[in-house]
C-alpha cells in the first residue's frame, strides 16, 4: 500500500504567496519563480519590445510565457457533462483545435491550442478574422516595400557572405537577421528604437549578400529606403546620422568647401607632420585621433580639376564624359590622368562637363535621400547636355549609384523617365575598356598582382570578369587570386569612420587575405578600398602598391610605347 500524501497546511491545501497578476508566466513548474534566460524573458535594460542579439522569438509578438516542466503548459481534463438532452456525455474537447485562430486572441498571441475559458476558441471564433493591421514605423515614399522583404525565405545563404556575421556570429548583425528587424518595423510589430537601429548601422551595404541569395533579395534597396525612411521622420532619427548628413550636404556636396578642408591635408602632408607622426611620434597621439590619422591618404599630388574637353575626337571613336566625382580627383588624380590617357589611346573623345557634381553614393546610403536626389538630378542634366554615348565612372560606388538614378527618383514624375535613360547610359571604365580593342599596343609590366574585388562594383554591378580579362591581357602580370577577393575591405564610405572598430576588424581579414597570396601590388577600383587597404597594409607593416586597374593599363600602354620606339 502506497504511502499517503502529506497533507498541506491546515486543510491539506498547498500554500502559495499571493501572486501577482502577470506571475503565471514567470514560475516554474514548482511554484517557484523561474529565473529569465538568456533569451525572450530576459529585458537587461533596453526599450520596451526591443530584440536582442539571440532572442529566437517572433519580433512582432510580446515575450512568450515561459513554459512548465519540459515546455508545455498543462492540459486541463474536461470532465464529462450531461448534454441538455439525450443524457449522453459531452463530447471531449479537441486538444489541438486551430492554433492560428486562438493565437489572435490568447495572451501574450500564444498559439498553443487547447481549451479556453471552458470551450475551444476554434468553435467560438470563425476561421477567417482578419488580422488588425498596425501602423508601420517606416514612413514616407522610401518606407521599404513589403514586398521586397517577404522574398526572404531565411534559408541563411547570406550568412557565410556577410562580413559583420563573420565577425560578431549573432543572427541580428546578419542580413537576414537584419531584414527581420526590417520586417518588423514595416508591419508595426515593433519600433525604430535606437538599439535596433544600431544594428542597421553596424551593416556596411557591401550587397555581397545579394551575389549570395538564391531568391533575389533586393537588400541594398531595402536598407537604403529603411535609413532614408528614418531620417525623414525627427522623432526617430539618431543624432549621430543627423550629424553625417549634414557634414556630406556642407562639405562633401560642396567642392569649395571640400577643397579648403583638403587644403589643410596637403599641408599636413608636405610640411612633413604626416611623416612624424606615423612613426614613433605617433604613439602620443590619443586613440581617436591615432585611428583618424591611420586612414588618411597622402595628399602630395596636385588634384584633378579639369574639366570641358580633355581629349579630342579622332576619327569615328565613341565620345565619352568623364565623372570626376568630389573626392576622388582630390584624393587620387593619377588615376583620372591615367583613365583620359587611357580612353584617349582606345580612340574616345573625352569631356568633363563641368556643371556636374557629388554622384549622391555616400548621401544615399547614409540615409538622405532628398540630398541625393538633387545631386541626381544635377548629374543627369549635365549629361544630358553634353550630348555623350556613354558617362565613364572609374569609381565602383560612384558608378552603382549613378545606374540606379532611376529608381532614386522613381517618384518624381518629370525626372523618373530621365533617370532611366540617363542610367542606361553609365559604365564602369573597367567594363566599358573591356568591350573595346584594348589589346593593342600593350607592354610589358612585371608585377605580382591580387585584385580586390569593389564591393560595388562585384555585388553592385555584376562585374567580375572585365578587371580579370584585363589583367590576363597584360603582359608580364601574375595575378595572385585571394581566397575571398570580392569579401569587404572595411571602407565603406564614411564607415571606415563611424564604426572604427568593426572597420579594423574587417581590415584585418582582408589584409591577412592578400598577404596570403604573395603578391607585392594590389589592384582595386575603388578610391575607397584603395585608401583602405593602404592605411591597413602600413598598420600590418606590410610593404606594398595599392592603385587603380586603369592606372596598370596605363603603365602597359606607355611599356608599349617605349618598346615600339626602341
Amino acid at each position: 500500500m502506497g504511502r499517503a500524501a502529506r497533507p498541506h497546511g491546515r486543510h491539506g491545501r498547498r500554500r502559495t504567496a499571493a501572486r501577482r497578476p502577470g506571475d503565471a508566466h514567470r514560475r516554474n513548474h514548482r511554484g517557484g519563480p523561474r529565473a529569465p534566460r538568456d533569451g525572450v524573458g530576459a529585458r537587461r535594460g533596453g526599450e520596451r519590445g526591443d530584440p536582442r542579439p539571440g532572442d529566437r522569438c517572433d519580433l512582432g509578438a510580446r515575450a512568450a510565457p515561459q513554459r512548465r516542466g519540459r515546455g508545455r503548459l498543462p492540459r486541463r481534463r474536461v470532465r464529462p457533462a450531461r448534454a441538455a438532452r439525450g443524457g449522453r456525455p459531452a463530447r471531449r474537447l479537441d486538444a489541438r483545435p486551430r492554433g492560428r485562430v486562438e493565437a489572435a486572441v490568447r495572451p501574450h498571441r500564444h498559439a498553443e491550442p487547447g481549451p479556453l475559458g471552458g470551450g475551444a476558441v476554434s468553435a467560438a471564433t470563425p476561421p477567417d478574422v482578419p488580422e488588425v493591421p498596425r501602423a508601420s514605423g517606416f514612413t514616407g515614399p522610401d518606407a521599404p516595400a513589403l514586398s521586397d522583404l517577404q522574398n526572404c525565405i531565411h534559408c541563411g545563404f547570406c550568412l557565410p557572405a556577410c562580413p559583420t556575421y563573420i565577425a560578431t556570429g549573432q543572427e541580428l548583425e546578419s542580413p537576414r537577421g537584419r531584414l527581420h528587424l526590417i520586417r518588423g518595423v514595416v508591419e508595426g510589430k515593433v519600433e525604430p528604437t535606437p538599439r535596433l537601429l544600431s544594428h542597421l548601422d553596424l551593416c556596411l551595404q557591401c550587397r555581397a549578400c545579394e551575389t549570395a541569395c538564391p531568391s533575389s533579395v533586393p537588400y541594398g534597396r531595402i536598407m537604403e529606403d529603411a535609413r532614408a525612411s528614418v531620417m525623414a521622420d525627427r522623432s526617430t532619427r539618431p543624432r549621430e546620422w543627423a550629424m553625417r548628413a549634414r557634414l556630406l550636404r556642407n562639405v562633401v556636396a560642396r567642392p569649395r568647401v571640400l577643397r579648403a578642408a583638403l587644403w589643410f591635408g596637403r599641408v599636413y602632408t608636405r610640411s612633413g607632420l604626416q611623416r612624424l607622426l606615423r612613426g614613433p611620434l605617433g604613439r602620443l597621439l590619443p586613440e581617436p585621433l591615432a585611428n583618424l590619422e591611420a586612414q588618411a591618404p597622402t595628399l602630395d599630388r596636385a588634384p584633378f580639376r579639369r574639366s570641358g574637353e580633355l581629349v579630342e575626337r579622332r576619327g569615328d571613336g565613341p565620345r565619352v564624359a568623364l565623372l570626376t566625382g568630389c573626392v576622388h580627383g582630390e584624393l587620387y588624380p593619377q588615376t583620372h590622368e591615367a583613365t583620359v590617357r587611357v580612353l584617349g589611346h582606345l580612340g574616345c573623345e573625352v569631356i568633363a562637363p563641368p556643371e556636374q557634381a557629388c554622384c549622391g553614393a555616400l548621401h544615399a546610403h547614409a540615409g538622405d535621400a532628398e540630398a541625393a536626389r538633387r545631386l541626381a538630378r544635377r548629374n543627369i542634366e549635365a549629361f544630358e547636355e553634353a550630348g555623350v554615348d556613354a558617362v565613364i565612372v572609374n569609381a565602383a560606388g560612384c558608378g552603382a549609384a549613378m545606374k540606379e538614378y532611376g529608381r532614386l527618383l522613381r517618384n518624381d514624375e518629370e525626372w523618373a523617365e530621365r533617370a532611366e535613360r540617363f542610367a542606361s547610359t553609365v559604365r564602369d571604365v573597367l567594363e566599358f575598356v573591356a568591350t573595346l580593342d584594348f589589346e593593342r599596343g600593350l607592354g610589358r609590366v612585371e608585377a605580382d598582382v591580387t585584385l580586390q574585388d569593389a564591393c560595388h562594383l562585384a555585388h553592385g554591378q555584376g562585374i567580375l570578369a572585365a578587371p580579370r580579362a584585363i589583367l590576363d591581357a597584360i603582359p608580364g602580370v601574375d595575378l595572385h587570386e585571394q581566397a575571398t577577393p570580392d569579401r569587404c575591405c572595411g571602407a565603406a564610405g564614411l564607415y571606415s569612420t563611424v564604426q572604427a572598430a568593426m572597420s579594423r576588424e574587417v581590415l584585418d581579414a582582408k589584409v591577412a587575405d592578400i598577404s596570403g597570396t604573395g603578391a607585392s601590388t594590389v589592384v582595386t577600383s575603388n578610391p575607397g578600398c584603395t585608401m583602405q587597404i593602404q592605411a591597413g597594409l602600413r598598420r600590418a607593416r606590410r610593404p606594398g602598391e595599392v592603385l587603380h586597374l586603369i592606372e596598370l593599363l596605363d603603365r602597359s600602354y606607355a611599356a608599349g610605347f617605349e618598346e615600339a620606339r626602341a
